[in-house]
């Protein structure tokens, strides 16, 4: 048996066993290997804890027989009992089968037939281990001679044993750090925040389950990379985030856009993602930087809520400032519509008050005409006398000038009442409309204000681009408008006291867009006097006058104007510089009033 090895030869094989890195192994091959040299069916260890021992290795026991793991009693008087119960023995051997054998019942049908053993104690660890070699055909007992290797075998496995022992340890002390790596992954995992730990310089270490799921990639195709930002100021944002972060600052609640991984199935580019994170350092037991914590949840769907939310509320409040657009039309037009009813009922008041004045008024005329003409025949009849009568010339004299002053006034009633008979004409809705260029309706007034006293002394000027501007509607009402609005300017001029600044009036007319429906805006523009607020309210009120002398104004021009705006769908609007308003006035004109009338195109 032994004889074929020498003390050195064992040593220098168990020692070469030793060598190995796996100290759990090591204790196996070398009690494999001390049996081979024992020349030993099967062999075992028992490592004692208290007064129970349990198999620790085993080398060629039947797989049918589990040993391995079993808790054995020394109270059963076998082999492994001795050893236990008799510890200054070096070895001891059995070879009663029926009543020595350890572990009666599991090695009896394995039919080994005799045992040695010995014990090892190995103070530093408090362990006590027994080491049983079995055979099966071997009757004869062991001599010392032959066993007198045993010691260096014991000393070698007790060796492997601490060894072995050390490195259970180790895996216990391992294990208790997997338990609690474990335990850290499945709060990183079951964390409903993404949860990525980075080193100082920005790159992945840790990528937890739901970074995986938001953002599509594995770990194993993020780790030891860069995050998937957006580029661009995104990216340079999250560069001064890990700035800061470097010098113990904690970043809390910014949002930074990732990019997904692209789906490989559709070759889709997944939208990016908005992401709200926060980032804290990690220090290590000496207090430097050793990691960053980003912690982050996907706020995108809420971000488009959000956006959708605002979106919304702008819609409302458009919506809401349309209707109150179209309640301030509504009123306009109510107003427009009560101002129009009104000025049909005085329209056809007068229509009847015209019809009583004018016949007693030609009566009159006539009659101071033929009044006159008695006048006239009489002095011819007596031109011839020598003597006249000097109270009779007085009479005379005095006579025709009051006959004079009645023509004038008749005259000028006469005036009135055609205004007001147009007047009438315009409420009751009896002129014919039909398409109308507005420019030749202009140019047509335009050339009426050539023609006149005023134009000598005035600047007038018409601005447009338009070759036609065509409006449903009666020309010569239209022409009325532009007629009466020039003649207004010529008024506001006449009367305004700085008579060294030259008048001007300036026409424009061009296209505007008002509630998704094209006008052609007409404006015209004076630096005359100006109209005060308290005279706005009035502007369109029949008879109304303002100006200084009201005999040379009837005051229904401005309320025709009004009534033919109206009757065409136009708006009007007027502004003054007493209002202080110098965004409705051209560079050119100063001061003065400016009227704006929209009309329908066709």
């Amino acid at each position: 048996m032994m004889d074929n090895f020498n003390k050195e030869e064992i040593l220098n094989i168990l020692i070469e066993i030793l060598k190995s890195d796996d100290p759990t192994k090591n204790l196996t091959r070398l009690l494999s290997r001390t049996a081979e040299i024992l020349e030993a069916d099967a062999a075992t260890i028992v490592i004692w804890t208290g007064n129970l021992g349990v198999f620790h290795s085993t080398v060629n026991i039947p797989p049918e027989i589990p040993l391995r793991g079993r808790i054995l009693s020394p109270d059963r008087g076998g082999l492994d009992g001795r050893l236990f119960n008799n510890q200054e023995r070096i070895w001891i051997q059995l070879s009663n089968y029926s009543k020595n054998m350890d572990a009666l019942p599991v090695l009896k049908p394995a039919n080994f037939y005799l045992a040695v053993g010995g014990i090892i104690n190995i103070r530093q660890s408090e362990l006590t281990a027994t080491i049983c070699f079995y055979y099966k055909e071997r009757t004869k007992k062991f001599q010392e001679e032959e066993l007198k290797y045993f010691p260096i075998i014991l000393t070698q496995l007790g060796i492997a044993i601490l060894n072995a022992h050390l490195q259970q340890e180790f895996l216990s002390i391992s294990e208790l750090n997997q338990e609690t790596t474990n335990f850290l992954d499945i709060l990183v995992n079951s964390n409903p925040d993404i949860i990525i730990n980075l080193d100082v310089n920005g790159k992945i270490k840790l990528w937890n389950d739901v970074a995986e799921k938001v953002l599509k990639y594995s770990a194993h195709e993020i780790i030891n990379k860069f995050l998937p930002l957006k580029k661009g100021e995104n990216e340079e944002k999250f560069i001064n985030f890990l700035s800061e972060a470097r010098k113990g600052k904690f970043i809390q609640n910014q949002e930074l856009i990732f990019v997904p991984k692209k789906d490989s199935m559709n070759h889709k580019l997944i939208n990016e993602l908005i992401v709200e994170v926060s980032i804290i350092p990690i220090n290590n037991q000496k207090g430097e930087l050793e990691s960053l914590l980003l912690t982050g949840r996907d706020i995108t769907k809420t971000k488009d809520l959000q956006t959708k939310l605002h979106e919304s509320s702008l819609k409302l409040n458009q919506k809401n400032i349309a209707l109150s657009i179209k309640e301030q039309q509504l009123s306009q037009a109510q107003k427009e519509l009560i101002t129009a009813e009104k000025l049909a009922s005085i329209g056809s008041i007068i229509s009847k008050l015209n019809h009583q004045i004018n016949n007693p008024l030609m009566s009159l005329l006539s009659l101071i005409s033929l009044s006159l003409d008695d006048i006239k025949d009489w002095e011819e009849n007596h031109l011839n006398k020598e003597i006249i009568d000097e109270n009779l010339l007085n009479i005379k004299k005095e006579l025709q000038n009051q006959l004079n002053e009645a023509i004038n006034q008749g005259n000028r009633i006469r005036e009135v009442l055609k205004k007001v008979r147009y007047f009438s004409e315009i409420a009751t809705e009896k002129h014919f409309r039909d398409n109308t260029n507005l420019l030749e309706v202009i140019s047509q007034s335009l050339q009426n204000f050539k023609n006149s006293e005023y134009a000598n002394h005035m600047d007038i000027s018409f601005i447009s681009e338009l070759e036609i501007a065509l409006v449903y509607g009666n020309f010569k009402q239209l022409q009325f408008v532009i007629s009466a609005l020039i003649e207004n300017a010529i008024l506001a001029i006449e009367f305004n006291k700085e008579k060294e600044i030259r008048g001007k009036i300036e026409l424009v007319l061009k296209p505007i867009n008002l509630n998704k429906r094209r006008f052609y805006r007409f404006e015209i523009s004076d630096n005359g006097i100006g109209i005060t607020p308290e005279q706005k309210e009035h502007l369109y009120d029949p008879f109304y006058s303002n100006w200084p002398s009201p005999e040379m104004h009837v005051g229904l021009s401005l309320a025709i104007v009004k009534l033919i705006a109206i009757n065409h769908n136009a708006y009007i609007t007027v502004c003054s510089q007493e209002e202080e308003d110098s965004m409705f006035f051209n560079f050119n004109i100063q001061r003065g009033t400016k009227f704006i009338l929209d009309f329908p195109s066709i």
